[in-house]
Formats: structure tokens, sequence, C-alpha cells
């Protein structure tokens, strides 16, 4: 049995592929040697890659430590989002504790700086450059979503220590997130054949701005001296829903992005 891998691949029918017998030219995705002859369950004679990754047509090959550094990437940035939703909720009802003075013996300011901890670890992770010098890499999404993330940490820690009006400074930080972590993002999906997750990430884009325009005008509608309470109430419902729903929207994409950069390690795990 002979095997023309433009119609053919694993995934469609594993029996076929494994006992037959590759008979036109295919690349081999990590190395470019020419794979025709070999059988599909041999490995690559120029660099010991398994067959069976170039004849998945949705296989990319890339450094194995720098996805597997992406994976923790991923498990952090998922962790973090997973606490800031925790946070949400414990912020949503501190209104309740308040008026109905119960303890519920939860700091939030501890799961807040673990939740921004999280997340700068993981996005300084999933933002490692990746091995060689790739044509998909994008430098400047890279190194501007890295350092935004490191300077609003910063920022935010210097200045809560100094008990200074941080929003002058941790604002614009803020934006350069915003824009600058779902575009390497994007970047990043793409570099696995992803187009839907990186397309994706560019609707947080506006989730983050509106979130920002939402917060702006509580503190505004509350320094007003005699603030409205229906529309601080409307206010605060609109961000707490968009809050929840932007990061459950955000944790599904680290998830599936992690899913993707398993099979490229695995993808003869059907």
């Amino acid at each position: 049995m002979v095997i023309d891998p433009r119609e053919l691949t694993f995934r469609q029918n594993p029996t076929a592929v494994l006992e037959g017998q590759i008979d036109r030219d295919l690349t081999c995705i990590a190395c470019g040697y020419n794979l025709r002859g070999l059988k599909p369950i041999a490995t690559c004679p120029e660099c010991g890659l398994s067959i069976l990754r170039s004849l998945d047509p949705d296989a990319v090959y890339a450094d194995p430590t720098w996805i597997h550094r992406l994976i923790w990437g991923c498990n952090l940035l998922t962790a973090a989002l997973i606490i800031a939703l925790v946070l949400t909720l414990v912020l949503a009802f501190s209104t309740v504790r308040r008026m109905m003075s119960i303890n519920f013996g939860i700091s939030v300011m501890s799961l807040y700086w673990i939740m921004v901890i999280t997340f700068t670890i993981g996005w300084t992770i999933f933002t490692i450059r990746e091995p060689g010098d790739h044509q998909h890499d994008q430098p400047v999404c890279r190194h501007l979503s890295r350092w935004s993330v490191l300077l609003h940490l910063g920022a935010f820690a210097l200045l809560k220590l100094c008990d200074a009006n941080i929003y002058p400074v941790v604002g614009p930080t803020f934006l350069l997130i915003a824009f600058a972590c779902p575009l390497h993002f994007r970047n990043v999906a793409r570099r696995f054949r992803r187009e839907d997750l990186g397309n994706s990430a560019m609707w947080l884009i506006a989730s983050i701005l509106l979130y920002g325009v939402i917060l702006y005008s509580i503190a505004e509608v509350a320094n007003t001296g005699a603030p409205a309470f229906i529309t601080i109430c409307c206010l605060a419902v609109s961000l707490f829903l968009l809050v929840i729903a932007s990061n459950i929207w955000a944790t599904s994409l680290f998830l599936r992005l992690r899913s993707t950069l398993i099979y490229s390690l695995h993808p003869d795990r059907t």
C-alpha cells in the first residue's frame, strides 16, 4: 500500500497510514527532508521527528522546550484569571458583607496581589522568544506586552507603598496592556494556525477599554459630592457582568490555546 500525503492523514485513517508507505514528496516540517518512500511510523532520518507530524496538515513544528514554556504560561495565566473571577465575586459581595456585618475572613488585597503576581509571572513566561530567527515573531508586540505588564505591577506597588494617586501612572499602562496583550496572544495563536483564537482575542481589547470607561465613570460620579445611587448601581452591575464575561472568555481562550500546544507536541494522540 502506498500513501498520497495530500489525500490521507493520520487522523482520517490511522490504520491505513501506519501500514502504508509515502509515495509522493513530503517535506519534514522540522528540517525539510524529503520523506518519500518512508513508512509513516518511522522517524525522519535527518532530525528524528516522527513522520506522523509531517503527515498532519495542521501540524506545526516548534521548539518543544518553548512550547512547554508556553503551556506553563497558559497554566499560570488561567490560574490568574480564575483568581480574578473569585476576586470579582468577593468584591461584589463585599457590599452585602458590610451591610449585614458578616465577616467572610477573606483578604481582598491578598487575593489581588496573588492574582497580579501570578499573571505577571505567567505573561513573562508566555512572552519568551521562540528560539531561532522565526518569521512569525513579532518583537514589538511581545516586548510591549511584557514591559507594560511589568511596569503596571511596579507602578501600582510603588505608588501604593507611597500612598500616592495611582491613576495617572497606572491608567496609561493599563491601556498598553489592553492593546498589547491581546495582540501578542493573536500572534502566538497564528503561529500554531489558530486564526479563530487570534481573532477572538481582539474582542478583549474592546471589553478591557469598556471596563476602563465604566470604572472611570463610577469614580467621576462618586466624586460629584452627591452621587446618584441608581446611576452608580447600574454602572456597578454593568462592570460586574463585563468582568465576569471577559474573565470567562479569556480563560477559555487560554485553555483552548493550551490544548493546541499540547497537540502540537503529540499530534499522534487522537
